[in-house]
């Protein structure tokens, strides 16, 4: 069976790669930052290539001939917190379309965002550094490529791929830690045809389909596992009311990062019968409230599970943990409702999990905790809350499709060009825990 190619493919090896840079292929997209001006990027629109026999042997010859791409690359794993200063952004072999296997697509990645679990990934760190969840150590001769979403244009399909053809737009992400998949920071990525969904190009940019990748990966989990009501019965219980009297009062603890700012929206667009409270700090509300928030509670002027619970405020129905940690729980239990209520963690009894190496005591102690609130609390008899703790494995293309259908639109803090110091730059901002949304890479020049 043959591999399809894209034009670009098989004519780029034979072009300079600074060239390439300033005349890439043909196509449209929009630019996300405001006064930007818009270039013509893209794949050769929907032309496929479908390689004959005789073409074939030479199409192969042309990729391998030495053709390379850039990528961010570790050698070696950091020491945790050094990664945006250790890391390098090298020329390494571009992945050959005439070896993809029959279900993997090769992409040419238009954009990517920075995640701090990549970051972790990249230190070793992911998940405090737990040694089965770690990708294997790279050296020099086999490096790590970091970074886990993308947004792109489909350059070559394996001859069973189906699902998208040669110059399909997608995006999707690659699960590096868990299925040791090829990573995302780099011009072109092999991924599985799973993996690869169709967006709408006329109402999302590059940009904008790679910074929901990531957000809808979590906040999909975490809305299925809220169990919401739909807006017929939804009812406010621990005041006893009558079915539809009161909104289900929703607490957001993160409202403003680029996955929090995703979940509001996706639960403002669950429809009015839901009340919506963010936490973030006060420089944010802005952003909070134009995503959906009803109400900010701005953490920095002290405990906002006491800011919330005084003068006989309304208790919450569901509250949404994207910070993690102890605290965090504990604060939910002063606004939580009853019995009926849910807390809903991403992060976990951890907080900002993988920015520290943890020791054996510490890893079943983490253990043991998630544990006893989901597998034992949950099940006592009394009035507590129901524990979630929410470990998506999949991004589905019904998830994705849905964020879209609902009018879901990232909130991105800036965007940065491929290169080593406006890369530096990014990584320590979304490693400090303080980006207003997400943190796009525009690995095409011009996008």
């Amino acid at each position: 069976a043959a591999v399809t190619v894209a034009p670009s493919l098989l004519l780029s090896p034979l072009i300079p790669g600074r060239l390439r840079e300033t005349f890439p292929p043909r196509g449209e997209a929009k630019s996300h930052s405001e006064g930007r001006r818009q270039l013509n990027i893209g794949g050769f629109g929907s032309l496929e290539a479908p390689l004959r026999q005789e073409h074939r042997r030479e199409a192969q010859t042309c990729l391998m001939a030495g053709a390379t791409m850039r990528a961010v690359i570790v050698t070696d794993f950091p020491a945790v917190g050094t990664f945006a200063d250790k890391f390098e952004l090298a020329e390494v072999p571009r992945p050959d379309a005439s070896s993809l296997k029959k279900k993997e697509v090769l992409v040419r990645v238009a954009a990517t965002t920075v995640n701090v679990d990549d970051i972790h990934v990249g230190q070793g760190s992911f998940g405090g550094g737990v040694g089965f969840l770690q990708v294997k150590a790279p050296t020099k001769t086999k490096p790590l490529i970091c970074g886990s979403d993308f947004a792109g244009v489909v350059e070559a399909i394996g001859p069973s791929v189906s699902s998208v053809k040669v110059g399909d737009r997608v995006c999707g992400m690659n699960f590096l830690p868990l299925k040791h998949q090829q990573g995302t920071f780099c011009e072109y990525v092999v991924a599985a045809e799973a993996n690869c969904n169709l967006y709408p190009a006329a109402s999302l940019s590059f940009a904008e389909a790679a910074s929901l990748v990531m957000p809808t990966f979590v906040t999909s989990a975490m809305v299925k596992d809220a169990a919401l009501p739909p807006p017929a019965v939804a009812d406010n219980d621990a005041a006893g009311a009558d079915k539809g009297a009161a909104p289900l009062r929703c607490l957001v603890i993160g409202a403003s990062g680029g996955i929090g700012s995703t979940l509001v929206q996706l639960l403002r667009a669950q429809g009015t019968h839901l009340h919506i409270v963010g936490v973030c700090s006060g420089r944010n509300e802005q952003l909070a409230r134009k995503c959906g928030c009803d109400a900010v509670c701005d953490y920095t002027k002290g405990s906002w599970g006491d800011q919330l619970s005084t003068g006989g405020a309304p208790k919450f129905d569901r509250v949404f943990d994207l910070l993690g940690g102890k605290e965090s729980y504990e604060e939910a239990l002063k606004v939580l409702a009853h019995k009926s209520a849910r807390f809903v963690t991403a992060t976990g009894p951890e907080q900002w999990l993988g920015s520290r190496m943890l020791t054996t005591g510490e890893v079943f102690g983490l253990l043991g905790s998630v544990l006893w609130h989901s597998a034992v609390c949950n099940f006592l008899p009394g009035k507590h809350p129901t524990y979630s703790f929410v470990t998506p494995t999949d991004l589905t293309k019904e998830s994705i499709q849905a964020v879209v259908s609902a009018g879901v639109r990232p909130a991105i803090d800036r965007e940065v060009r491929f290169e080593e110091g406006p890369l530096r730059e990014a990584f320590k901002l979304v490693q400090s825990h303080r980006a207003q949304g997400k943190v796009v890479v525009n690995v095409w020049d011009g996008v």
